[in-house]
C-alpha cells in the first residue's frame, strides 16, 4: 500500500511539473517579446523613408525591420489592415537577421504578387518623427533568409554601399521553450529556394541570374557562419537591380 501510494505521489508530482513547464513554455512561445532567443527585436513594420548617405531618398517605404519569426506573419497583416497601402506603398525595405524561413517565403510571395519593389539602404528616418532610426547593428543587414526574401521585389534598390547582404546555409532545428537545442545544415532546402525565386520570376518579378550557381554556393556555407556578398557579386547575380 504504502508503495501504491508513492507511486501515485511521484505521478502526480510528474504530472504537475510538467503541466507548469509546459504552460511556461507556451507563454514564453507566444507572449510579445522585446527580445528573440538569438538577441534581436522581433520583426517590426513602419512608414519610413530610405536614404543614401548621399542624401539620394526613397518615399513610400515600409520597413520592415527585426528578426523574422513566429509571430512576424501577424504583425504583417495587422500592418496593412491598419494602413492604405495600396498606392501608399512601392517598396519593402529591410533591415534584419533573417530568422523564421516560413514567413520569409509568404512575405517573399507576398511582395512579388503585389508587384511590390524591395531595398536597402545606408539609413532610415521614421516618417513620424523625422529622426534617424537606429540600425540592429552597427550598420544596415539583410542576413540568412532576408536577401532571400529581398529578391522578391519587382525592382531591387541599394541605396548607397554600406548595407550587407550576409548568406549561409539553411539548417534545421530542434527547439524547445524558444531555445534552440541543436542545428544541422538542411541541403533540401536548396531546392525549395530555387523553386521561390523563380516563383518570383513568374510573378512579374526581374529574375536573379544563375539562381542554381548562387544558391549551391550559398549552401557550401556553414549555417552558423555568414559571408558577405560583394557589390560585384551582388550585380552578377542581379540580387540588387538598381543601384543608388
Amino acid at each position: 500500500m504504502k508503495k501504491e501510494k508513492l507511486n501515485l505521489t511521484i505521478i502526480i508530482v510528474v504530472c504537475v511539473t510538467s503541466f507548469v513547464a509546459l504552460g511556461a513554455c507556451l507563454i514564453n512561445k507566444f507572449a510579445p517579446k522585446e527580445k528573440t532567443a538569438a538577441g534581436f527585436a522581433p520583426l517590426s513594420a513602419q512608414y519610413a523613408k530610405a536614404c543614401s548617405n548621399d542624401g539620394l531618398c526613397l518615399e513610400k517605404v515600409v520597413l520592415l525591420q527585426g528578426q523574422f519569426v513566429l509571430e512576424s506573419e501577424n504583425v504583417l497583416k495587422a500592418f496593412v489592415a491598419e494602413n492604405s497601402v495600396n498606392g501608399d506603398i512601392e517598396y519593402f525595405c529591410f533591415d534584419s537577421p533573417g530568422g523564421d524561413n516560413d514567413f520569409g517565403k509568404f512575405l517573399g510571395n507576398y511582395i512579388s504578387k503585389n508587384k511590390l519593389s524591395t531595398c536597402v539602404a545606408d539609413k532610415y528616418f521614421s516618417l513620424d518623427t523625422g529622426k534617424e532610426i537606429e540600425t540592429i547593428q552597427s550598420e544596415t543587414q539583410c542576413v540568412s533568409m532576408c536577401p532571400y526574401t529581398y529578391m522578391a521585389g519587382n525592382e531591387r534598390v541599394m541605396l548607397g554601399k554600406t548595407a550587407s547582404f550576409l548568406y549561409h546555409s539553411s539548417s534545421d532545428k530542434f527547439s524547445a521553450c524558444g531555445v534552440c537545442l541543436w542545428s544541422s545544415k538542411n541541403e533540401s532546402e536548396a531546392e525549395e529556394f530555387n523553386k521561390l525565386l523563380n516563383t518570383y520570376i513568374e510573378n512579374g518579378s526581374l529574375p536573379v541570374n544563375e539562381i542554381e550557381v548562387m544558391i549551391t554556393k550559398t549552401f557550401k556555407i556553414p549555417p552558423e557562419t555568414t559571408k558577405r556578398m560583394s557589390i560585384e557579386q551582388l550585380k552578377h547575380y542581379n540580387v540588387v537591380t538598381e543601384f543608388k
